[in-house]
């Protein structure tokens, strides 16, 4: 019986061996650390640790030890099922959550109940027996031997079902991997989990370990013979490694025989060890023998570290950019065995042209230049495109690239990197022998391209330096000349006072060559940056990498502050290194900037008051429908009329106030048109002055006689009375309100002194007042909405915020000048125009009034329906009510001969306005319609709701301008 037991243990440190060699070479040959290598390393790790727990179970037996400590640890061989399922799961996908939560689950599920079989009786306990096999189970043996073997049942049907649907490479790999799973997982699972809840007949489930071999083997196999490591590289490591240990072990036994009678046990054992260790550490001798036994497995043909060296040193020495392509080539071709190849390199465009090639006519020789497609797959993967892997994968992209792949003739396309920077590629075709490009070939390929790129980089440089020098020796004289007559500012110091100053650098700064040479550099920066600007000028002089390009303010000779922007960089300037720094003023830019961020403030605050000037026109529209109800059922003599007016007046003001917040909301464009500027003050003087008190006296003249603008007359207007009004409003005991036109340069000195405009040829709107004037505080915040200084009730807060958003549109400047008790100076730049002013439209005739037609009305506001059908209905119509836009399409449809008109609000529930107007001329085509809503009409039309030129009848909306809406639409 114990040589039963030692025939069953002992080959099993074998299989325990071969299973952990696989394991650690598998988990060493993972460049890319891909989680299929990873479960499938754990796989032969976990089976190793399976294989040897029950070796020593049996090996202790059979020397009459106990064993049932190994009995017990014997569960960790449960651990190969979460693996076994992980490969499955990645292989499907490498990003698979399920094969995650696998991990996260069965893991610590399992090492839960190996402890539990270590440390308790619940699983295993003492009374265990190995041949014939008999043991007294614990109370969760046999069930978790149960939950066990459904595990391998999963992963047989798992891997059945992956390899059905699998192709190209996994299909491969999972050809072989299922033989493998099918032999553990029928053989293993059977033998410890199914037949162990029937008695096991005698069968300790260990033995199940001698199922592990074949699964491992073939995996592993599998993914060496596709795509992961050469197997004759293993097998040269392994055979070297046991011809080592041999001629290790038989040296030691010698030395230790010929010691032992004259030095002892003890010396005779340090004896041999010390000169073993001496001939193996410290003589070529191990590389000998490594080297003997590459010779006879690999034939010298897989030395990759030989290649990489020889190839390394040669492209380090070598300075000459054609000569480096052809020794790129050549390692290529006699290391790799490739049919043909082509280096391609980096253009100014961007794109990788062809620069070399070898081999076949028909290959990638024939291709000039990469597609943009592979171009940018390179740039966002930075790995070489496979064309077997790309034929293996469902993706349209890896289609599309193994099929360019194919066109080029290619097998394999590395990119060259340098420094994060795709410097080029090298495809390869097809091996001289057929055979598969492995991992190895793969990493010796990324290596190459890797050295190559810096000597590519390195000879490149060589070159560019060459050049450099020859043209440095006769452009000495032409740099100076550069660097006197560029526009941008040179500096050069060593952390003290400034060595050279350019003409462009004295311009900028105001200082005189003598003056700017006697200061120290950081005295011409802003306090605020200073002690930035010196750390970092001591970290560069030291040595130190820094961000070459950095924003700050510098102040002039005059006190003038001016943001900067420098290109910093070092250099041996008489002798010493030197700072260099190329300077630019960004002052314009970063007024720019901050305005571009009021700009986009402005625009929130817009949209937040366009929402809320239409929820506040619904609410209006209720109640200027009841009071002018109320109004027409009082007599005229009646008391209430006055309230009632009182009523309609304070609607009024609140309507004005909700178009200026629906104005300000929609920002609508202006239609431009030509016309005089000077005319359009002259017609507007009698309606200012009729809005101004006595007190306040009104100056209008022109500097020119004509001043042609194109322009939104209606806006202009509106930009003048809101000036004028502003202007009266800053003169409460009264003054003079100065209103001008004229045209004006805009040259340099305008653009410094108010950081806006285009140089030309402007007309100008200017309004003056002589009132209490505002402070730098106020006068940067005027054209903000919701901002007023006119105390609560008195302003809305918006004048002067439209009033730039319509200059805004008119592609014009508005600039103030303003000082406490002078008054204030607001001036409207508005671009010349050479065409010929517009007249005026004529004020439309009042359409008499006219009733006896049907008008079907669709109003979802019952208040509001019920007061629009009462102002029709005095007008002698006949209104057809409808509370929702399918109750008016079903009323049109029963009615539509004798209806004349629709009068529909834009937004109601079920079917809103526009889709009512849709379905009605799908009945009568030239059906007329007149919309309403609460909304602004500009930003209906904006948002595609309302077509430009329909007509449109704002809420709310007083009795007249209902009736003059309805009868405008009705005209024949």
């Amino acid at each position: 019986m114990t040589d039963l037991h030692a025939i069953i243990g002992y080959p099993l440190f074998l299989v325990s061996g071969v299973e952990l060699l696989l394991g650690f070479l598998l988990a060493k040959q993972n460049p890319t650390n891909s989680p299929v290598n990873r479960s499938v390393a754990l796989l032969a790790f976990f089976s190793a640790a399976f294989s040897l727990c029950t070796g020593l179970m049996y090996v202790s037996a059979s020397l009459g030890l106990g064993f049932t400590f190994y009995a017990r640890a014997n569960w960790i061989g449960w651990f190969t099922l979460p693996a076994a399922l992980q490969f499955l799961y990645y292989s499907e996908s490498e990003d698979s959550r399920t094969a995650d939560r696998i991990g996260l689950v069965l893991y610590p599920f399992w090492a839960l109940m190996l402890a539990l079989s270590l440390f308790t009786d619940l699983i295993v306990t003492d009374n265990y027996v190995l041949i014939p096999f008999s043991s007294r189970p614990g109370p969760l043996d046999n069930l978790l031997r149960f939950f066990g073997a459904c595990l391998a049942v999963w992963v047989i049907v798992k891997a059945f079902l992956l390899r059905r649907s699998a192709s190209g490479l996994i299909k491969k790999e999972l050809d072989f991997f299922f033989f493998g799973v099918f032999v553990f997982g029928s053989g293993a699972g059977f033998t410890a989990g199914v037949l162990q809840l029937f008695g096991g007949f005698g069968l300790e489930p260990g033995l199940a370990s001698y199922f592990s071999l074949p699964w491992v083997a073939l995996t592993v196999y599998a993914i060496a013979r596709y795509q992961l490591f050469d197997i004759r590289l293993i097998l040269s490591r392994t055979i070297a490694t046991i011809l080592l240990l041999m001629i290790f072990s038989s040296l030691q036994a010698g030395l230790f025989l010929l010691f032992d009678h004259a030095l002892g046990h003890v010396l005779s054992v340090f004896a041999s060890l010390s000169i073993i260790g001496v001939l193996f550490f410290s003589t070529p001798f191990s590389g000998k023998v490594q080297s003997l036994v590459n010779s006879l497995v690999l034939k010298d043909k897989y030395l990759y570290q030989d290649i990489i060296s020889n190839a390394s040193r040669a492209m380090s020495t070598i300075l000459n950019l054609n000569d480096l392509l052809v020794h790129i080539m050549n390692t290529l071709k006699d290391n790799l065995r490739v049919d043909s190849a082509s280096l391609y390199l980096r253009t100014a465009a961007g794109g990788l042209a062809l620069r070399k090639s070898f081999g076949s006519d028909a290959g990638t020789a024939l291709s000039s230049e990469l597609s943009s497609s592979m171009v940018q797959h390179l740039l966002v993967t930075k790995l070489p495109i496979i064309r077997l892997v790309q034929e293996s994968l469902p993706e349209e992209t890896a289609v599309t690239l193994a099929k360019e792949l194919r066109t080029l003739g290619a097998e394999i396309l590395a990119p060259i990197f340098y420094q994060g920077r795709l410097q080029g590629a090298l495809a390869l075709g097809p091996k001289l022998n057929r055979s598969t490009y492995n991992q190895t070939d793969i990493l010796l390929l990324e290596t190459l391209t890797g050295h190559a790129a810096a000597a590519i980089e390195n000879a490149t440089l060589f070159q560019e330096t060459l050049r450099i020098q020859e043209s440095l020796r006769e452009s000495e004289g032409k740099f100076r000349t550069l660097a006197e007559t560029i526009p941008a500012a040179i500096f050069i110091h060593q952390g003290g006072k400034f060595l050279y100053a350019n003409p462009a650098g004295e311009l900028l700064t105001g200082y005189g060559h003598d003056e700017i040479l006697g200061k120290e550099f950081w005295e011409l920066v802003h306090p605020e940056y200073r002690h930035l600007i010196r750390d970092r000028a001591g970290k560069r002089l030291t040595g130190e990498q820094l961000a070459n390009q950095y924003e700050f303010k510098i102040i002039t000779r005059n006190g003038e502050e001016k943001w900067v922007i420098m290109s910093a960089g070092t250099m041996d300037y008489q002798g010493k290194p030197s700072i260099i720094g190329t300077v630019f003023e960004i002052t314009e830019r970063k007024n720019l900037e901050s305005r571009l961020h009021y700009m986009q403030k402005m625009e929130a605050i817009g949209k937040l008051a366009g929402g809320v000037a239409h929820d506040f026109n619904n609410i209006l529209g209720v109640i200027v429908g009841d009071a002018s109800l109320l109004q027409l059922s009082l007599p005229q003599d009646d008391p209430l009329q006055n309230h009632v007016n009182h009523i309609l007046n304070s609607t009024e003001r609140a309507a004005t106030l909700t178009q200026r917040l629906l104005t300000y909301g929609t920002r609508k464009g202006s239609s431009l048109n030509p016309c005089d500027l000077a005319s359009l003050v002259d017609q507007q003087a009698k309606f200012l002055n009729g809005g101004l008190p006595s007190a306040v006296r009104l100056v209008i003249a022109s500097d020119a006689k004509t001043v042609p603008v194109m322009a939104d007359s209606p806006q202009i207007e509106r930009v003048l009375m809101n000036l004028v009004v502003n202007a009266r409003d800053a003169m409460p005991s009264g003054g003079t309100i100065e209103v001008r036109t004229g045209t004006v340069d805009i040259d340099a000195a305008f653009l410094k002194k108010n950081d806006f405009g285009k140089p030309g040829t402007y007309a100008f709107l200017s309004v003056k007042d002589s009132g209490a004037g505002m402070d730098e505080s106020v006068r940067k915040r005027i054209f903000e909405p919701f901002f007023s200084t006119k105390g609560s009730g008195k302003g809305t807060g918006f004048g002067l915020s439209i009033v730039y958003d319509i200059v805004k549109d008119h592609n014009g400047y508005i600039a103030v000048t303003s000082s406490p008790g002078e008054g204030s100076l607001f001036t409207v730049y508005l671009p010349l125009t050479e065409a010929s002013a517009v007249p005026r439209p004529s004020a439309r005739t009042t359409v008499p009034a006219s009733g006896g037609r049907t008008i079907l009305l669709a109003e979802d506001d019952g208040t509001a329906r019920a007061y629009v059908k009462t102002v029709l209905e005095d007008q002698g119509h006949a209104v057809i009510e409808a509370e929702d836009g399918e109750v008016a399409v079903q009323k049109y449809r029963d009615r539509h001969a004798e209806i004349h008109l629709v009068v529909t609000d834009i937004i109601m529930p079920k079917l809103n306005g526009r889709e009512v107007i849709n379905l009605v001329r799908s009945i009568t085509p030239d059906a007329k319609v007149l919309f309403t809503s609460g909304y602004s009409e500009e930003l209906l039309i904006k948002t595609g709701i309302l077509a430009a030129g329909q007509p449109f009848l704002p809420k709310p909306a007083t009795r007249a301008e209902i009736i003059a809406k309805t009868q405008q639409v009705l005209m024949p």
